[in-house]
Order: structure tokens, then sequence, then C-alpha cells
């Protein structure tokens, strides 16, 4: 999905992005000002994105498997202080469908660390 890849896209193309997202996955309290509208800001680029594949895995055109990697990028994530804390705040801005996904999913689903060696939470 060219979506998914613009994004990944932004952190490879900025320093400043991959170290404001490491630095918010100990927490909202270890950003200020710019640093953590950037983080927060990502993060509603990113769920909104994976909102629009839930949906259209939902539909049946996005295909299982595809959504089964967005599906443990999401587990991986939330499983890190900041993003939980992320999710607190802004997942009023989904839909309720997409809310108990993320939240049963994270639930009962194994995640791993999203950067391994690169966050310590």
């Amino acid at each position: 999905m060219s979506s998914d890849n613009e994004i990944v896209g932004l952190i490879n193309a900025s320093t400043k992005l991959a170290d404001v997202l490491r630095q918010g996955a100990d927490g909202l309290s270890a950003l200020k000002g710019g640093d953590l509208i950037r983080f927060m800001a990502f993060l509603d680029l990113l769920f909104i994105s994976y909102q629009s594949f839930h949906l259209q895995w939902k539909r049946g055109t996005l295909d299982d498997a595809l959504w089964g990697t967005y599906k443990q990028a999401i587990l991986d994530l939330l499983q890190q202080k900041g993003q939980q804390e992320w999710w607190s705040e802004r997942r009023h801005w989904f839909n309720s469908e997409f809310q108990d996904y993320v939240e049963q999913a994270v639930a009962k689903g194994i995640a791993k660390p999203m950067h391994p060696g690169a966050v310590e939470v």
C-alpha cells in the first residue's frame, strides 16, 4: 500500500522524526513542545491508515495475510508506553468497530518490541 510506504519513508527521511518516535515510546512526558506534536501527529496519520486498512479488510478488498501484518504492527506499537498513552488520548477519533478490534487484539495478541534494543520500555 502506497500510504504505508509513505509513512515509513517519513521516518527514513528524518532523523529528527526517528528520534522523536524513539523518545515518545518511553511516554508522552518524555516529549515537549513540537516534539510532542510531531509524535502525536505521526501516530494520528499511522492509525488513520490502519483504520482504513481495517475497513478494506472487513470489506474483503484487503488480503488476510496483508492485514495480518498491519494487525501485528498495531499490537507491537501499542505495547509501548507512549503509544498506549497516545491511544488513550486519541481512540475517540476512530470508529467504534476499529476501537473494539484494536483493544481486543491487544488484549489477546502476542506482541514483540517494535524496535528491539532501540527502546527500553
